[in-house]
């Protein structure tokens, strides 16, 4: 397994595009930008020759691969919340009723 970044982003768009069969946009998005970073992460496992070719590169996709994953760690942190905050108000609203 020598590129693993690449196997993982190709899952996560799966993902990513299996959510938006499902209609959860937001899940979507969040495995989508998951999947790019990791796509973009790729080339620190080529040859020692393409990683030459690819120097003035690396520095804007290492930059974009850091910007895309902390997106997508915000938007999954965001959900789980969103997650949290609905099933804790539900309990306690249904409580309040009795």
């Amino acid at each position: 397994m020598k590129n693993p970044n690449t196997i993982v982003g190709i899952a996560f768009g799966l993902g990513s595009l299996s959510q938006i069969v499902l209609g959860n946009y937001f899940a979507a998005l969040a495995t989508g930008l998951f999947a790019g970073a990791m796509l973009l992460s790729d080339t620190f496992y080529g040859s020692p020759a393409a990683r030459v070719t690819v120097v003035p590169l690396s520095t804007w996709r290492r930059f974009t691969c850091f910007l895309l994953l902390g997106a997508s760690i915000a938007l999954f942190s965001y959900d789980i919340g969103r997650a949290l905050h609905q099933a804790t108000h539900k309990s306690t609203a249904k409580a309040s009723l009795k």
